[in-house]
């Protein structure tokens, strides 16, 4: 792929990244573009209370309070990542199902990604994280809005780094925070990413909406390679060793565990 030509300060306004991603709803009625802010997945909850429509789309330069599963922070440089939330109202997604729009982001990432860096390699790491080498460079994080609307809203926050240096990225003990720039070795257009995850997500949502989950979850394993590999599932009380199996129509992990039992899974960090 030839270097971005892209400025390395240009905005992710929509006047720029909405007409790569030819959407229908996605930040077509609502694009709520901030310098600076808290969480973006704050501000899209606080929208969601007055009326925002589905497709509302917040992006935010960065953040301040960022934050990603069980209230980690989550580090926002201003300028060099992806800081964004999207609000879905999934009328036509049964309420079993609303788990696997974690799996969708997952997925329209890894392809946002393989797509805007073909030299790169992302791999999915159940249930919220993008991997490049074995380096953490995305995170999802999906919460329910506590809405009393029949209609559930779900808002799915995503963060990537982008031309992020590594010096400004937090150590971790495992899976090491790193950049598409790093990985890649180049200046990545955040615009055009953006764009390309906007285009994939909404593709996604479409087939999901029309009841092809099973095509979602072949993607979705396709990209992570879990399947078949032995790992271990840390939880707050106990850690569970096993061999994945595949994933269930809701999102859960099966895994069947050293004692030769099938078990679900809904949540814990996943190490292999």
């Amino acid at each position: 792929m030839p270097r971005s030509t892209e400025p390395a300060n240009a905005p992710l306004s929509a006047v720029r990244v909405l007409p790569l991603a030819h959407t229908r709803q996605l930040g077509q009625q609502i694009y709520h573009y901030l310098q600076s802010t808290g969480s973006t997945n704050a501000d899209a909850r606080e929208l969601a209370r007055c009326g925002a429509p589905h497709g509302t789309l917040v992006v935010a330069e960065t953040q301040t309070a960022g934050r990603g599963r069980h209230d980690r922070p989550w580090v926002s440089p201003p300028g060099l990542g992806i800081y964004a939330t999207l609000l879905l109202r999934p009328t036509r997604i049964p309420p079993g199902q609303t788990p696997l729009l974690t799996l969708l982001a997952a997925v329209a990432a890894a392809e946002a990604i393989a797509l805007t860096v073909p030299n790169l390699m992302p791999v999915i790491k159940w249930p919220n994280d993008i991997l490049v080498n074995g380096r953490k460079t995305a995170g999802i994080l999906a919460e329910l809005t506590d809405s009393h609307e029949t209609a559930p809203c779900i808002l799915i926050g995503i963060g990537i780094n982008v031309n992020t240096p590594v010096n400004r990225l937090p150590a971790r003990p495992l899976y090491p925070a790193t950049s598409l720039a790093q990985e890649a070795g180049m200046h990545v257009p955040r615009t055009a990413l953006l764009a390309a995850y906007l285009k994939r997500f909404e593709q996604w949502l479409a087939r999901l909406e029309a009841g092809d989950s099973n095509a979602l979850i072949a993607d979705w394993n396709a990209w992570s390679g879990i399947k078949g590999k032995r790992v271990s599932i840390v939880q707050e009380t106990q850690t569970l060793h096993g061999t994945v199996t595949g994933i269930d129509t809701d999102g859960a992990l099966r895994l069947q565990t050293n004692a030769n039992q099938t078990t679900r899974i809904l949540s814990g960090d996943l190490r292999y």
